[in-house]
Parts: C-alpha cells; sequence; structure tokens
C-alpha cells in the first residue's frame, strides 16, 4: 500500500507539470525577449554615424530624428 501512494504522489506530480510544460515554455521565452528588448533599448533606437569631420550624429529610429552632438570624434 505504501508503494500505491508513493506511485500516486508522483504520477499525479508529473501529470501537473506535464500539462503545465507548454505554459511555462512561452513564459520562458516571453520573458526572455522582453529581457532581451529592454536591455538593448538604446541599440535598438538610436544609430550613430560620423561625417567626414569626425561629427557624431544620432538618428532615432522610432521618430526619424538626426541631430548633431556638439562633442567631436577623432577616428583613427
Amino acid at each position: 500500500m505504501f508503494l500505491f501512494n508513493i506511485f500516486a504522489i508522483i504520477s499525479n506530480i508529473y501529470v501537473l507539470v506535464y500539462n503545465k510544460k507548454l505554459y511555462l515554455i512561452h513564459i520562458t521565452w516571453l520573458s526572455l525577449s522582453f529581457i532581451i528588448v529592454a536591455n538593448n533599448f538604446d541599440h535598438i533606437r538610436y544609430s550613430t554615424s560620423y561625417d567626414k569631420k569626425g561629427n557624431k550624429y544620432t538618428y532615432d529610429r522610432f521618430t526619424g530624428k538626426k541631430w548633431k552632438n556638439l562633442s567631436r570624434y577623432t577616428r583613427k
């Protein structure tokens, strides 16, 4: 009887975990995607470029605005 009770408890836990496995996989992928986007938001939104004189320009990919930064950058 003891072995039957252990088997019943283990089978009930296994069935619950097996049924919820798909939800866990989806939640994991969604949270991982959200963390990646949140950590790289500045890189995704802004693009920087340099002209021939070394002036740094920043381009906002969401709004389409472009502005020149005041600091000069010398490339080597």
